[in-house]
């Protein structure tokens, strides 16, 4: 910016908001939003555009300042200016990172228009069209990504329960039925989200009559995921590295682990579910986690 304005060449909004952008990349969020706040100043017809402030918001995101990111979603509506799905997953990752989960849940309230659940500071001043905000896979994985297992659980199942509803994981065109499930490709989050519904599902069918008690089969795959290495299971799926996410048994040197979907699946059966689930793995089916059809049974009797 400063060689354009050198040689005389009058920056626009595109420009800025590649300055903005490579900032965040950077990671340089106070520079970034001093930035988006000197856009106004030049040129009367040069105004932030959605562009420019999705690029703020991520930059402030990527770095967990996510009050400085709610304030620029605020300015940003108040300028009359739309957000769409991308601004929305942006300020998702700033909640994400900056260790808000109950901002992140109030954010996911709004994409999916509950509006009576959502921060009042963040509903929109723009009106956005609900079909350009609402949330994807992008959006479940980063909201679950925030949330604890043991104390969020409640509010993971309504999570699931709308992702389902909006057709986001367990699609009805897809081939899952009550007793099989396909987490392949999932995120960890997801995939751990997924497989608590699916549990509950199942419960609830077979205490219906509707469905008899069969073995319950998910579909992992054989690849390779990163988890963080001596992290605690409830904080997998999030981005951060400090210290207190490691904790003080991290070998230095070693800060990640390589972590099969297929395992973590059997880790949340055990460590999520009381009693502890625990599961098989086919000799000639390596891709899949079974619970036999005797264990899913006295999990279901005990949690109805």
């Amino acid at each position: 910016l400063d060689n354009m304005r050198r040689d005389g060449i009058d920056a626009d909004v595109i420009s800025y908001s590649a300055a903005i952008d490579a900032c965040g990349s950077g990671g340089h969020w106070e520079e970034a939003v001093d930035l988006i706040r000197i856009i106004p100043r030049g040129h009367p017809r040069l105004r932030p555009n959605k562009i420019a402030y999705t690029a703020a918001v991520t930059a402030c995101g990527r770095l967990g300042a996510w009050e400085e990111t709610k304030r620029l979603f605020a300015d940003m509506k108040n300028a009359g200016v739309q957000p769409d799905r991308i601004t929305f997953n942006a300020l998702l990752s700033a909640m994400k990172n900056g260790h808000q989960p109950l901002k992140a849940v109030e954010v996911w309230n709004e994409m999916c228009g509950n509006i009576e659940r959502a921060d009042p500071d963040l509903i929109a001043t723009a009106t956005p069209d609900a079909r350009t905000i609402a949330p994807d896979i992008i959006s479940l994985t980063e909201v679950l990504g925030t949330l604890d297992m043991t104390k969020h659980r409640s509010l993971i199942q309504q999570i699931m329960s709308e992702a389902v509803d909006r057709n986001i994981v367990l699609r009805e065109d897809s081939l899952d039925s009550i007793y099989e499930v396909d987490l392949s490709g999932m995120s960890f989050p997801v995939a751990r989200g997924v497989l608590h519904y699916a549990m509950d599902r199942a419960r609830d069918a077979a205490a219906r009559g509707a469905e008899p008690v069969q073995d319950v089969t998910f579909i992992t795959g054989v690849g390779k995921g990163q988890r963080y290495y001596g992290v605690p299971l409830d904080r997998i799926g999030r981005t951060d590295a400090d210290e207190e996410m490691l904790g003080p048994k991290t070998p230095r040197g070693a800060p990640f682990m390589s972590t099969a979907l297929r395992e973590f699946i059997r880790e949340c059966l055990r460590e999520d579910f009381a009693p502890p689930l625990y599961a098989t793995i086919p000799k000639y089916s390596e891709g899949t986690v079974i619970i036999r059809k005797d264990v899913a049974a006295a999990w279901f009797a005990a949690n109805n």
